[in-house]
């Protein structure tokens, strides 16, 4: 019966295709548009949950928030190490973390910061970052870039791949982060003090091209060294986790009154962008609605058009002598052929499309996981699955109900 049911479906090769083509375009559409819109929801969450209070320049808090915990962006500009050195000290505060962002390597963002920042992280190959020009990189960075444990790299200044190359401060990879699917991924993490003395060097390089025949000037270069050698650098925001929520709010208050900074609580932050995200989700579960119906009702009239291609099978086959019973197990194995490999075709081009889809998501900060899979995107292969088979049995009452002696 399913070499039989096989061959009638390849002599109606183009109905059959697309027929397919419809399913792929339904299933496909369901699968991406849920997948996508749970994962960025899901990042944003992970990404900010951990700490209470961000500390920044003046300017955006969402710019903050997303430069700070999602690596995009340049940073809104700079503050004091000083505000770094009181919320250390201060009781009220479990843990505070500097961070620096300024350079990179081939496009991906040096991170300056104290190891504490990736404490809820794992190091799959390696070790953590300390001073001396170490790093810890992401996974998706190692891979990329074909890095591993005891490779060498020369940051370059700015955010972006395109500005002078810091090449008296390599850096040697001491370790490589398990992949996370967020965007500690796809970003470097340093010393803060290695950002600073990277600059250092570049500054004081560029002094001595200029004065480097004056000999008086060049002693007062040397002096200038030693003592920035000894000098705290700025940080562009400061992580706050706090100990207990309402010791968090007496904080964030003192320090929204301080002039030239901004406090904030990312987790608000980020509930404004999840707004701004969940309103798009919804436009798009609309217009993904309306794309799907429309492929249903393709799906539907396709199966229609292939049982009235097989009326006259179905009148021949009840002529000899066959079981209602076995002439639709034909049909339901043809349904079952054509929906099976257009669902397999839909969950493998999905995957596909994820990846494609992540090129563009990774930039602002958010890794999209290709074979990430939710329970959910199995009701909607059943859903469309069962659909698929219903024009079967509307076409079917109508094809019994009829005496293939009188038609």
């Amino acid at each position: 019966m399913f070499s039989f049911a096989l061959k009638n479906l390849l002599t109606r090769k183009s109905k059959t295709i697309l027929s397919a083509l419809s399913i792929i375009m339904a299933t496909t559409i369901g699968l991406l548009a849920f997948n996508i819109s749970s994962q960025v929801s899901d990042g944003i969450v992970n990404t900010v949950g951990f700490y209470d209070i961000l500390v920044g320049p003046s300017g955006s808090s969402t710019d903050l928030v997303l430069n700070t915990m999602f690596f995009t962006g340049s940073p809104l500009g700079k503050i004091s190490y000083e505000y770094y050195e009181n919320l250390l000290e201060d009781s009220r505060v479990n843990v505070a973390v500097p961070f620096a962002m300024g350079d990179n390597f081939g496009g991906y963002k040096l991170i300056g910061t104290k190891p504490e920042f990736l404490e809820n992280l794992t190091v799959k190959n390696g070790e953590m970052f300390t001073e001396g020009n170490t790093a810890t990189i992401g996974a998706n960075v190692a891979k990329k870039m074909n890095l591993s444990v005891g490779s060498t790299f020369v940051s370059s200044h700015g955010v972006s791949g395109t500005g002078h190359k810091h090449e008296n401060n390599p850096y040697t990879v001491v370790g490589i982060l398990k992949k996370t699917n967020t965007a500690y991924d796809n970003v470097i993490f340093v010393n803060v003090e290695d950002i600073w003395h990277a600059h250092e060097h570049h500054e004081e390089g560029e002094e001595h091209e200029e004065h480097e025949e004056d000999e008086e000037h060049g002693e007062h270069e040397e002096e200038e060294e030693h003592e920035h050698d000894h000098e705290e650098g700025d940080l562009t925001a400061v992580l706050v986790k706090t100990k207990n929520p309402m010791v968090q709010q007496t904080l964030l208050s003192e320090l929204k009154e301080q002039a030239g900074i901004q406090a904030i609580t990312p987790m608000v932050v980020a509930r404004e962008i999840m707004n701004n995200v969940d309103l798009s989700k919804q436009i798009i579960y609309a217009l993904c609605v309306v794309i799907g119906i429309m492929a249903l009702l393709i799906i539907y009239i396709m199966a229609l058009l292939n049982m009235h291609d097989s009326k006259k099978d179905i009148k021949l086959m009840r002529l000899i002598g066959i079981s209602k019973g076995r002439i639709n197990l034909v049909l339901v194995i043809q349904n079952f052929i054509v929906t099976a490999i257009a669902i397999i075709v839909s969950v493998l081009l999905c995957r596909v499309l994820l990846m494609l889809v992540n090129n563009f998501t990774s930039s602002m900060g958010i890794v999209i996981d290709s074979l990430r899979f939710y329970s959910l995107e199995a009701w909607i292969i059943l859903g469309i699955f069962i659909f698929s088979f219903i024009p079967i049995f509307v076409a079917n009452i109508k094809s019994f109900k009829n005496d293939p002696l009188k038609d």
